[in-house]
């Protein structure tokens, strides 16, 4: 049932070849027990059937949705469009990804959550989140981030927010559709970026999601042994690292440096002077910063590379 006085929240969907999963997380989106909010896909050039499975989705349940048809621009540059074309007249602006599958509670949770908030600050919610199979059978592995704790230096090295879980208040989106569109590493740790520079990042360690682990993402799956579940768990890991071109990451901060140059604090260029010193020295002695890295990320991947320059 629809309420006026509750805040609105658009819903951000961008789909991409995603015919085998994309019904299922519409209709998880349908039965949400919040009761003031739209959604607006962007098909990202899909040359299967998404587009005409999701446009007749929409219309056999008569729900005030929207869905556009645009050309191939990837995940990340699609997902800025949806932010940057969203609605004027939402409080909340929530990411979600073609394949997983949303809890009931996944919007009015984290409404509730930044309501607790300050609005005149930029923030981002970010949750916990399930690990299934193609057919939503949770794995025996479970990622954890609780214990992290969000930091704008932390940020420059790493990204601990987790896109398909994200949702932004209208202050957030407001600061990000003000500059440019970046040409960063990936939109969730942009925004991550941008949070922890000029807001507030906020966790719950409760999952709202059912993250889709299967084939056609970052891992494929498989429930029929141990060694496969471990296997695909530790791909989906490098996937969340975002193991890319040596330098990519450098460029995301030396972009962040230049667009937001106007809000930059002397701390927040200081931190990224000291990410962007390629000393050896400076390197080692960040490497060996333990206290930060068990801050900033669960796993000493990022410490490695940072070491090398390879970041």
């Amino acid at each position: 049932m629809k309420n006026s006085v509750l805040p609105k929240v658009q819903v951000l969907l961008s789909a991409y070849n995603g015919e085998k999963y994309v019904l299922e997380q519409l209709e998880s989106l349908r039965l949400q027990d919040y009761g003031n909010f739209t959604v607006k896909i962007r098909d990202d050039g899909s040359k299967d059937e998404t587009f005409t499975l999701v446009s007749e989705y929409i219309k056999n349940n008569k729900l005030d949705w929207e869905v556009h048809k645009g050309e191939n621009l990837g995940f990340v540059k699609s997902f800025f469009w949806l932010l940057f074309n969203a609605s004027e007249e939402a409080d909340f602006y929530s990411f979600c990804d073609q394949d997983d599958y949303w809890k009931k509670e996944k919007i009015s949770r984290a409404v509730g959550k930044l309501q607790a908030e300050r609005q005149e600050l930029p923030l981002l919610y970010s949750s916990q989140y399930t690990l299934v199979d193609k057919n939503l059978n949770p794995f025996s592995v479970k990622h954890e981030k609780a214990d992290l704790v969000p930091s704008f230096k932390g940020a420059l090295f790493v990204n601990i927010v987790t896109g398909c879980t994200i949702v932004l208040n209208k202050k957030m989106r407001e600061l990000v559709i003000s500059k440019q569109m970046p040409n960063c590493v990936v939109h969730d740790w942009w925004l991550y970026l941008v949070a922890s520079a000029f807001g507030k990042v906020v966790f719950d360690a409760y999952s709202t999601i059912f993250y889709r682990m299967h084939g056609n993402n970052v891992c494929g799956t498989s429930t029929s042994s141990y060694k496969r579940k471990f296997i695909n768990f530790f791909k989906m890991l490098r996937g969340r690292l975002y193991l890319r071109c040596p330098g990519e990451i450098t460029e995301q901060v030396k972009d962040f440096k230049y667009i937001y140059s106007d809000k930059l604090t002397a701390k927040h260029i200081k931190d990224m002077e000291v990410f962007l010193d390629r000393r050896f020295i400076n390197r080692l002695r960040i490497f060996l910063d333990i206290p930060f890295w068990k801050k900033s990320s669960t796993t000493n991947g990022q410490r490695v590379r940072f070491l090398f320059n390879s970041i």
